[in-house]
């Protein structure tokens, strides 16, 4: 069940939000999102999220909580340690 607006859907196809964070709201967003029922949202590893790219994922996993999400934040982090040695090339 997912809640827009005024309108309550009710459906097997599972629904998935996307959005980038250019504005600086988009883990709010997504947090909203979730909570009006969508099944997934789009997040992207924190070193690489942001601006043009996807919400934090560690943030999005930290409001939400591991045991909802079935990530581990301390993955996320050693993850994340990967990407920031990539990203500092560009």
């Amino acid at each position: 069940m997912v809640n827009i607006g005024n309108h309550v859907f009710i459906s097997d196809i599972p629904i998935h939000v996307h959005t980038h964070d250019t504005a600086g709201a988009g883990v709010a967003a997504m947090l909203a999102c979730y909570d009006a029922g969508a099944d997934m949202v789009d997040a992207a590893v924190d070193s690489m999220s942001g601006m043009t790219s996807q919400p934090s994922m560690g943030a999005i996993v930290a409001s939400v909580g591991e045991k909802e999400t079935m990530l581990d934040m301390r993955t996320i982090w050693k993850y994340s340690g990967n990407y920031k040695y990539i990203i500092s090339n560009y």
